[in-house]
C-alpha cells in the first residue's frame, strides 16, 4: 500500500498550479502628468522553480509583457536585471531567475484622467524538471496630481541596481572586443581596460545576449596585467555573418553590471563549419529522449497504466510468441500515434504564436474531465461494476487486462495520455531542446521519448526467457484486477486536485456530481446487461448520465450576479440613497443555500427583476465562524443559514423563509419596491 500512496502524493507534485506569481507594482502611489514613473512586474518563484531572462540560453524563453492601450500612456522597453546561470545534467546553459525577480520599465501619463488603471497581459516560462507556459492579466491603479512615492519605492530603488547600466563615459571602465572563426568555432575576446585603480573586477563574469547566429558554450576569464580577458566560445549555426551584426552583452564586477555592445571583425566573416557539432548535439539529444523515455515508465503517472500492462502480458502467457511480438507493437504503435499527434499540436500552436509547454493537454478543463471520466469508468470496469467483455470470457476487461490489438493500441493511447504531464530524469533537457529546436526535430525528439516509453514492454514481449520471472495465471489475477481499480481512483483524486487549480472548487464539486450519476448509471447498465431488459437498462443509463452532466455543468457555472460582499458601511449607504437592496446569507457548507443560488437566486426570471428594480445584491458569507454575523442572525430569529432579506430602502425589511422559490423572490422584490416608492412620495 507504501507504493500506492506514492503514486497519489508524487504525482499531486507533477501538475498543477502555476508556480509563478505575477502582478504590477510602481514607485509612485500619486503620478504627476507629464513626468516618468517606474512600473515593475513583480515576479514570485516557487522553491526549486524558474523563469527566463530576455536570452534563455540553450532553452527557454524569456518573459514578456504586451502593454493594453491607454490614451496618454507611453511605456518604455522591458529592462531584465541580472540573471543567474544554470546548468542542467546534460549540460545545457541557460540564463534565468529563481526568487523573487523585478522587471521594469519607465512610464509618462499625458492625459487628462485623475486616476488611470495600467492593464497587460503577461506570458512566461516557469521550468522545474519540466516546463510549464504561464499567462496571466495584470493591473495596478495610479492617482495623477502631485507626485507621491508608493510603500514600493525603497524596495523598487534597490532592485533596479540590478538593472545592467548603458556603457557611457562615466563608467569606470573602456573595452575593446573582436570576434572571428577558425573551422567550427565561432571564438570572441573582450578587452576591459580600468579607468581608475578603484576599478574591482572582482567576481567578473560575462552574459551573452540574443543571437540568431551561435549560440555562447563557454566563458573563461584571466587578468593580464591591467587588461581583463573574457575568453568567448561560440558554436556557430550559420556559415555564414552579417557584417554588420551587432551583438550585446553583459559584463558584470561584484555588484555592478553594464549591457556592452560586441562588434565582429569588420569585413565578410564566415563560418567553415560541417555541421558536424549539430549533428552530434540532435544525437545526445535523441539518446537522452529515449533513455529518458525509458526511465519515465517508474514516474508516478504511468505506474498503474503500466500496472496493467503487466497483467495483460500475464494474461497473455498462453498465446503464441509471434502474437505477443504482434501486440507489443501495436502497444508502441499507440504510443508513438498519441505522442505524433500531441507533437503536431505543440508544432501548430508554436506556428500561431502560442506559448506551450509539455502536458499543454492538461492545462484545458474540458480534457482534465474527460480523463477523470475516462479513469473513473476504468474503475468501476475492474470492481466489476459492469464489464465490456461477453460473459464467456475470461471475466477481464478486454481492452485493459487482456488486450488484442485494439486494447493494445489503447493502452498505449491511455499510457500518453498519463505520461505527458509527468517527467523523467533526462527528459527535462530533451524537452527544453526540443521546444527550441526546428519542427522536424521537436517531433523527432517526441517519437524517441515514444520509443523509450515502449521499449521496456516490447523487449518482455520479444524475449519469452522473461516469462520465467513472472507469475503464472490463476485465480488471484481477478483480486489484483480489483485491487489495481483503487490506483486509477487515486489518479482520478489527482486530476480532481489539477480541475481545482485549473477552474476553482465549484467545478470540482460539479465534476464529483457527474461522477456520482455516471457511477449510478454503469451500476443500471452493469445489473441489466445480461437480462432481457438489457437495452432498457442501457437507455436508463444514458438518461442519468446526461442528467448527472447537466446538473454538474449548472454547478460549476459561475454566478451571473453581481454580489457585493458584506459591509455594515455600504448597507448604510444604499439604504440612506433609498435603494432596493438583497441580502443573501449564505455559507459554502450549507447545501440548502447552494440549491436556492442555482435553482432560484440565479434564475434568469430573478435576475431580470433584480435589475428592472436596481437591486443591490450583498452577499453576507457565514462560511467561517463570524461573531457579528451570529448576531445579526439572532436579531431576524435564525440560528443559521440561509437568511434572505430585502431592505426597500429605509422601511423595515422584509425576511422570506429559508427555502424560497422564483415567484416568491419577485412578489417580494416587487412589494419592496413598491413600498421604497410610496415612502418617497411622501
Amino acid at each position: 500500500m507504501k507504493g500506492i500512496w506514492f503514486i497519489a502524493f508524487s504525482a499531486l507534485v507533477c501538475f498543477g498550479a502555476s508556480h509563478v506569481d505575477v502582478r504590477l507594482v510602481s514607485d509612485h502611489q500619486v503620478i504627476k502628468k507629464g513626468e516618468p514613473f517606474q512600473i515593475a512586474l513583480r515576479m514570485d518563484m516557487r522553491d526549486h522553480w524558474h523563469t527566463y531572462w530576455e536570452n534563455p540560453g540553450s532553452s527557454g524563453l524569456p518573459t514578456t509583457v504586451e502593454w493594453q492601450a491607454l490614451d496618454g500612456l507611453s511605456t518604455g522597453k522591458l529592462q531584465y536585471p541580472v540573471p543567474l546561470r544554470f546548468v542542467d545534467a546534460a549540460g545545457f546553459v541557460t540564463y534565468g531567475y529563481d526568487s523573487t525577480t523585478y522587471l521594469f520599465t519607465e512610464a509618462v501619463y499625458s492625459g487628462d484622467a485623475p486616476t488611470i488603471t495600467i492593464e497587460a497581459e503577461v506570458q512566461w516560462l516557469e521550468c522545474k524538471e519540466i516546463c510549464i507556459p504561464g499567462k496571466a492579466e495584470v493591473s495596478i491603479t495610479l492617482d495623477v496630481g502631485e507626485p507621491k512615492q508608493s510603500s514600493q519605492f525603497e524596495t523598487l530603488s534597490k532592485a533596479a541596481r540590478q538593472i545592467p547600466a548603458q556603457h557611457d563615459s562615466d563608467v569606470p571602465f573602456t573595452y575593446a572586443s573582436k570576434t572571428q572563426f577558425k573551422g567550427t568555432h565561432w571564438s570572441g575576446t573582450i578587452q576591459v581596460t580600468p579607468k581608475t585603480q578603484a576599478f574591482n573586477p572582482e567576481g567578473a563574469t560575462y552574459f551573452p545576449g540574443t543571437n540568431p547566429y551561435g549560440e555562447l558554450k563557454s566563458v573563461s576569464v584571466q587578468q593580464d596585467g591591467d587588461l581583463l580577458v573574457f575568453d568567448l566560445a561560440y558554436e556557430a549555426w550559420e556559415d555564414t555573418v552579417p557584417e554588420d551584426l551587432n551583438m550585446w552583452g553583459v559584463l558584470v564586477f561584484g555588484d555592478q553590471a553594464y549591457r556592452i555592445n560586441v562588434h565582429p571583425d569588420v569585413g565578410s566573416v564566415k563560418a567553415v563549419t560541417n555541421h558536424s557539432g549539430t549533428k552530434q548535439g540532435i544525437g545526445f539529444i535523441l539518446l537522452l529522449a529515449l533513455v529518458g523515455g525509458i526511465i519515465l515508465n517508474l514516474m508516478p503517472c504511468v505506474l498503474p497504466v503500466l500496472s496493467l500492462k503487466v497483467m495483460s502480458f500475464i494474461g497473455e502467457a498462453g498465446e503464441s510468441h509471434s502474437r505477443r511480438v504482434m501486440l507489443g507493437f501495436v502497444y508502441t504503435l499507440g504510443i508513438m500515434c498519441s505522442f505524433l499527434i500531441i507533437s503536431g499540436v505543440i508544432v501548430g500552436l508554436k506556428m500561431t504564436g502560442e506559448q506551450v509547454g509539455i502536458g499543454f493537454q492538461f492545462q484545458n478543463a474540458p480534457f482534465v474531465v474527460f480523463m477523470i471520466g475516462l479513469l473513473f469508468v476504468m474503475s468501476l470496469s475492474f470492481f466489476g461494476v459492469f464489464t465490456i467483455n461477453p460473459p464467456q470470457s475470461s471475466g477481464m476487461t478486454e481492452w485493459t487486462m487482456k488486450s488484442g490489438p485494439a486494447g493494445a493500441f489503447f493502452n498505449g493511447i491511455l499510457m500518453t495520455l498519463l505520461s505527458t504531464p509527468c517527467t523523467a530524469p533526462l527528459l527535462g533537457s530533451a524537452y527544453g531542446w526540443a521546444m527550441t529546436a526546428p519542427n522536424w526535430q521537436l517531433i523527432v525528439v517526441f517519437q524517441f521519448v515514444a520509443v523509450g516509453l515502449a521499449l521496456p514492454y516490447l523487449a518482455l514481449c520479444a524475449a519469452p526467457v522473461l516469462l520465467r520471472y513472472l507469475p503464472k495465471p490463476g485465480a488471484w489475477m481477478e483480486q489484483f484486477k480489483i485491487f489495481l481499480g483503487f490506483p486509477l481512483l487515486l489518479t482520478v483524486v489527482w486530476l480532481l486536485w489539477v480541475l481545482g487549480n485549473l477552474k476553482g472548487h465549484p467545478a470540482v464539486i460539479g465534476t464529483l456530481v457527474f461522477l456520482t450519476f455516471l457511477g449510478l448509471a454503469l451500476w443500471i447498465a452493469g445489473t441489466a446487461q445480461y437480462s432481457s431488459k438489457r437495452w432498457l437498462g442501457i437507455f436508463t443509463a444514458l438518461g442519468i448520465t446526461l442528467l448527472g452532466a447537466t446538473m454538474g455543468m449548472r454547478i460549476q457555472a459561475p454566478s451571473r450576479i453581481d454580489w457585493v460582499p458584506y459591509s455594515e458601511t455600504q448597507l448604510a449607504q444604499a439604504r440612506k440613497s433609498n435603494q432596493l437592496v438583497f441580502m443573501d446569507f449564505t455559507a459554502e457548507w450549507c447545501a440548502t443555500c447552494k440549491f436556492n443560488e442555482k435553482l432560484v437566486i440565479d434564475s434568469k426570471s430573478v435576475r431580470d427583476a433584480f435589475t428592472s428594480n436596481d437591486v443591490v445584491t450583498m452577499k453576507v458569507d457565514y462560511t467561517q465562524y463570524d461573531p457579528q454575523i451570529t448576531q445579526m442572525l439572532a436579531s431576524f430569529d435564525r440560528a443559521g443559514v440561509p437568511l434572505y432579506v430585502i431592505y426597500p430602502g429605509q422601511n423595515e425589511p422584509i425576511v422570506l423563509p429559508e427555502v424560497i422559490t422564483k415567484n416568491m423572490v419577485i412578489d417580494a422584490i416587487e412589494t419592496a419596491a413598491t413600498t421604497r416608492n410610496q415612502r418617497s412620495a411622501l
